[in-house]
């Protein structure tokens, strides 16, 4: 044994060489240091096994016995047919940055000289990253190489790294071709999914051209690059790990795959890996033995053809016994699930969970004690489980049933339903009359404002804070206006508010009915007003310098200032809406999308992406966005909101019922109490819009009533623990805001959302003549670090819930606390 090869360990960046380690008695060893050294890739440790023998290990538990095999092979892998025609895809988006693109032009050097050797061939070079790029054919012969891949690689870095990454695309049948290979991290950031054009081209299936997915990157999504590559022949050489030179002899070869593994189904289950998987020098299989003993056959070949076979012998009874061998099937298990992740998310949780695995949904569950066990349901250490087991007892035991937690939500729900019920069917008479005439409310909001600072310092208003805000209220309420009131009604706590409701419904029910009537009557109408949206004109540098750059050269010098400003979410969307102006569409999107690729998991920057999409009427691409935000903080009622609006305007209306009614249906953190009446609100609307195709036989009947009105405004924000309000004056100067709840002529605001992301949602059956003027105040943050502005979304519709229903929305950032910013106007006609 030659012990200078017998191990190694590396830098893997394609071009160091080998440290080997030396081969002791006892095992191996390597002492090595460095000075002044920066590590840019992960180091590489094998070690090879021992053993030469097959060996084949057990663990029973209970009545399961899992099994694994394991065995060397030889002659892996065979010279295969070399393309003429190759194809190469080159993601370019902005994390593609990140990636070794020396060693991937490296890789790709070495392998068109050797495609060269004999005869000329035909390179198509395809950028894409949100969308597929202008493609560029060469041709290259064994002269030419080294001003081929020049020139390959400034094409490719003409259009800079810019944007998010999409690979929903068919890549085989793009192009003419004999071989593909796709250089991507194969972490999607932009899915197009929801695209009609994109359906139809993913079902284009071509499997007779071999597709390689080449990573260099440290964070990739290995599970989709091998499973692309398997699914067309090809294989995933991750750069990170192995050497150019081993990864061209990849390339030239095809590898030795497991063709079939036949096995009597009564006596395994479970067996991995899977058939037409490729398999290296040491073989392992695992699998579930059902019977006491079994056999499996293995056959391997390079292509269709078997060139080997083996006949596997297992028994629970004459097996070499291991602690080890059922996490060993987990994890192989695990590694073919998420192969496909998202369908099968739930069973790989619940196998990491048993087994103690590692994964991207367990990696940061902290069990310190038996408690931190039985609260996630993860088997513990033997000295721990006869405490766990006395804990997930007691736990099942107190379990609330299903029915009993629908029936404690429902409670609220129906609470605050048949108080917006009573809000909707007064009269705005009814509403004058209690108040005393028209309230006059001014519009500086400074006392208002010094007032609230108490009461906004905790996350739920004490009876001191309502005292205070009820008694600023008063004090800018006109003399005349308490003639029936002594104290604003407005001001008051929620649940005043609607005593009074109550009490007026009882005067008002024999107007009840006639008063649906006359809403049906007027539902037919044209709109009852025009919206007028103040323009968002940011002041940055950056747009200033833009407008002074020529048309034909703003996206290079956009990619200029972006080495300025590559970490701000506002300069992408100001940026992006000022191409637009410009008439860049396609730019303007791709400029947008690269806010899916600042941070893959923050939930403010991708609530922004996904309202601006809104805004833009990028409907289905704005799903995606919003499901991905649903997943990753499913504790947040507004994002199931968002989605089901996006459904909706995207014309999925089951969808977007369905997903509305789920926020009905959960219970939330009481800092978001009340947002189900939003929710309400929209999915009744939906219904009552549709052409009677919605399935509403989940919903609760009590619960189905469409409140059409003039004037519906919801104002949203993307940033959690931030405060902002929505003011609507009237055209007789009366602010509806937290302060003044209710005003004179009807007008109703939501609750105060005090810690995070709204909405806050103002309401008008029957509007007044003249302007609602609409303001948003960001009033303060409860962050201890904000490092961006606040991106806040106002919806603004006119004859909401009525066939002559009008949305419009505004996106615009708020930057510093106590700023005020004018979102428009709703003109009511005469």
């Amino acid at each position: 044994m030659d012990s200078k090869k017998d191990a190694k360990i590396e830098q893997k960046d394609g071009t160091e060489a080998f440290e080997t380690l030396e081969n002791l008695d006892s095992g191996y060893t390597k002492y090595f240091s460095k000075k002044n050294f920066s590590l840019k890739s992960p180091l590489a440790l094998q070690i090879p096994l021992d053993s030469s023998n097959e060996t084949i290990f057990t663990q029973t538990i209970g009545k399961d016995t899992y099994f694994y095999y394991y065995t060397p092979l030889k002659d892996t892998e065979e010279a295969k047919k070399l393309p003429s025609r190759l194809s190469v895809f080159y993601d370019t988006s902005l994390s593609s940055e990140r990636r070794n693109i020396k060693a991937e032009m490296a890789l790709l050097k070495a392998y068109i000289s050797k495609l060269t050797s004999s005869n000329a061939i035909t390179l198509t070079v395809v950028p894409f990253a949100n969308t597929l790029k202008k493609e560029k054919a060469f041709s290259v012969t064994s002269s030419n190489i080294e001003s081929t891949i020049k020139d390959v690689e400034s094409f490719i870095k003409e259009g800079g790294f810019d944007g998010a990454t999409n690979l929903d695309f068919d890549f085989t049948s793009i192009t003419a071709s004999d071989e593909v290979l796709l250089f991507t991290d194969g972490i999607s950031t932009w899915d197009t999914s929801f695209s009609a054009k994109n359906k139809a081209e993913a079902s284009a299936k071509n499997a007779s051209v071999p597709l390689y997915t080449i990573n260099s990157s440290a964070s990739a999504n290995h599970a989709f690059l091998v499973r692309a590559s398997r699914e067309r022949g090809g294989q995933y050489i991750n750069l990170c790990t192995t050497s150019v030179e081993k990864a061209l002899e990849s390339l030239l070869n095809n590898p030795l795959r497991l063709l079939t593994a036949d096995f009597d189904g009564s006596a395994f289950s479970e067996v991995f890996p899977k058939q037409g998987s490729a398999v290296g020098e040491n073989f392992a299989l695992v699998g579930k033995l059902l019977k006491k003993e079994g056999s499996i056959k293995l056959s391997f070949g390079n292509s269709s053809k078997v060139s080997s076979s083996v006949t596997v012998n297992v028994s629970s009874i004459d097996s070499v016994d291991s602690p080890f061998i059922a996490r060993e099937w987990a994890i192989k298990k695990i590694s073919e699930l998420e192969l496909d992740y998202e369908v099968q998310k739930e069973n790989i949780i619940s196998l990491a969970k048993k087994f103690s695995i590692v994964t991207k949904d367990t990696s940061l569950i902290v069990l310190d004690t038996v408690q931190d066990y039985a609260r996630y349901q993860i088997e513990p250490p033997e000295e721990l489980r006869a405490e766990y087991n006395r804990l997930i007892s007691s736990q099942g035991g107190a379990k609330v049933s299903n029915a009993q937690v629908q029936n404690s939500i429902a409670s609220s729900v129906y609470s605050k339903f048949e108080e917006f019920r009573t809000w909707w069917n007064t009269s705005v008479e009814e509403f004058k009359k209690k108040k005393g005439g028209k309230a006059k409310i001014s519009p500086d909001v400074t006392t208002n404002t010094t007032a609230r600072t108490g009461s906004r310092a905790s996350a739920s208003a004490s009876a001191s804070a309502n005292a205070s805000a009820s008694a600023n209220a008063s004090a800018r309420v006109t003399a005349d206006s308490m003639e029936s009131l002594s104290v604003d009604m407005a001001a008051r706590p929620q649940e005043e508010v609607f005593e009074v409701y109550e009490a007026l419904a009882e005067s008002a029910a024999p107007m009840a009915s006639s008063r649906i009537e006359e809403a049906e009557a007027q539902s037919t109408k044209e709109e009852r007003g025009s919206i007028e949206l103040q323009a968002w004109s940011p002041d940055a540098e950056y747009l200033s310098i833009l407008k002074r750059t020529r048309k034909d050269d703003m996206y290079k010098k956009y990619l200029e200032l972006r080495k300025t400003y590559r970490a701000s979410p506002a300069f992408y969307m100001e940026v992006s809406d000022y191409f637009a102006e410009e008439g860049l569409v396609d730019e303007s999107i791709r400029i947008l999308s690269n806010l899916a690729e600042l941070e893959l998991e923050n939930s403010d920057i991708l609530r922004a992406l996904g309202n601006k999409l809104v805004e833009k009427e990028l409907y289905a691409l704005s799903i995606p966005v919003f499901k991905k935000l649903v997943s990753i903080r499913e504790e947040i009622p507004q994002f199931y909101r968002d989605l089901g609006l996006a459904y909706s305007l995207a014309g999925y209306k089951q969808e977007a019922v369905d997903t509305l009614y789920s926020i009905v249906c959960k219970t939330w953190d009481s800092r978001f109490a009340e947002v189900q009446q939003i929710a309400l609100n929209d999915l009744n609307a939906i219904i009552a819009l549709s052409d009677g195709s919605i399935d509403t036989s989940a919903i609760d009947k009590k619960l189905l009533q469409n409140f059409d009105m003039d004037v519906r405004i919801v104002l949203t924000w993307n940033t959690d623990n931030c405060d902002v309000d929505l003011w609507v004056t009237d055209s007789d100067n009366e602010k509806c805001f937290y302060s003044n709840k209710l005003t004179a002529n009807g007008g109703r605001i939501s609750r105060d959302f005090t810690q995070g992301y709204g909405p806050e949602e103002f309401c008008i059956k029957t509007a007044p003549s003249g302007n609602l003027k609409i303001e948003v105040n960001y009033y303060g943050n409860h962050q201890q670090k904000l490092l961006q502005p606040v991106i806040v979304q106002a919806e603004v519709y006119t004859d909401f819930g009525r066939p002559t229903q009008k949305r419009q929305v505004l996106t615009l950032q708020l930057d510093s606390v106590k700023q005020t910013f004018l979102v428009g106007n709703v003109k009511a006609k005469e």
